[in-house]
């Protein structure tokens, strides 16, 4: 199983012990909930005391009535919902991110499952049938990422705990928290809002090309052959021509994906760019992307540790920026010990 963890014993029953023991319904959350089927109990506070309310069960159906006393619960603050309940609480802001990414009643590790999940699954969409209107949706999920980020840089912490399959959108929501967490780590919030964002869009998407690739290429369990591999090296410029018919006009962004492959060395992939010529964000996504796939179970080689394969990208300072390997080992070290 592909993996980000650092400890991997995290389990949810360790988040009741640390959170509230019910988390408040806001406004903005009521007006999302189907009007005559809960899809999870509520519960209300009365006297100190907090109770059950009606159409707690999952077979309940809720009177016109009975959704108006609730709203005027929920808007005096008396609304809420149990802990216990937090799987069918995530299920719904996995379709609302922006209200997961503002929810103080979620643990770090609670909105960092529910980001994960929904712009994963928006990335997925994407792939299959890049649009506008996918493009749109994937980047509504970024933008609630990267505000988090942006408002707490520790908050990247928790996604190293998670864990994902081996499929294309999980490899760029990885290669996009190891670029991120350099990133963050590079600036000390030097740069701005947008040059956040544009990152973190272009490592998510960075292999959009690979869906153009032949499967069989691309599901290969022994090495290519070298016309296989003449197929593969296109797919960063392939990636750049679907994300520009999107849409997508961000400089950095393209850069992302037309230079993840690029070494310093100029032996890299599709242009043989040399040091000058790769971006400081491609460099970025030339070592997010390996560390996506060699903390990765492959057919040819089992997943390391994060340390493990930071400290041979550091050494590696023929092909890879050693500032960018060096400020992602620090992190892990320094942040996640």
């Amino acid at each position: 199983m592909s993996n980000l963890t650092i400890n991997a014993s995290h389990t949810e029953e360790d988040v009741y012990t640390t959170s509230p023991a019910y988390i408040q319904i806001t406004r903005e959350i009521f007006d999302r909930l189907p009007k005559f089927k809960l899809p999870f109990p509520l519960h209300a506070s009365y006297d100190d005391a907090i109770k059950p309310v009606f159409g707690s069960r999952a077979s309940d159906r809720l009177t016109r009535e009975q959704h108006e006393v609730l709203s005027r619960m929920c808007s005096q603050g008396m609304l809420f919902l149990s802990r216990r309940d937090i799987g069918a609480y995530k299920d719904l802001l996995v379709e609302n991110l922006n209200l997961a990414a503002g929810d103080p009643c979620l643990s770090g590790l609670e909105r960092a499952d529910i980001l994960s999940r929904g712009i994963t699954a928006k990335a997925s969409a994407f792939l299959e049938q890049p649009s506008p209107a996918t493009l749109e949706a994937v980047h509504a999920g970024v933008l609630a990422l990267t505000g988090c980020l942006h408002a707490d840089r520790a908050a990247i912490n928790p996604f190293f705990q998670l864990d994902g399959d081996q499929g294309l959108p999980w490899h760029g929501f990885k290669t996009m928290i190891f670029g991120l967490a350099a990133f963050q780590k590079i600036y000390d919030g030097r740069q701005g809002r947008r040059h956040l964002d544009d990152l973190a869009l272009g490592l998510l998407l960075h292999d959009a090309g690979m869906t153009r690739i032949p499967g069989f290429v691309v599901k290969k369990p022994t090495s290519l052959q070298i016309l296989e591999f003449e197929k593969v090296k296109r797919h960063p410029a392939m990636g750049v021509e679907i994300l520009r018919a999107a849409g997508i006009q961000s400089v950095d962004t393209l850069n992302c994906v037309a230079q993840h492959h690029e070494r310093l060395d100029g032996r890299g992939y599709p242009q043989r760019c040399k040091s000058g010529e790769i971006t400081v964000l491609g460099r970025i996504a030339a070592v997010a992307d390996s560390m996506a796939a060699m903390t990765t179970d492959r057919p040819h080689a089992k997943a390391r540790g994060l340390a493990d394969c930071l400290h041979e990208l550091a050494r590696d300072r023929r092909r890879y920026d050693n500032t960018v390997a060096k400020a992602l080992l620090v992190f892990v070290l320094t942040e996640l010990s």
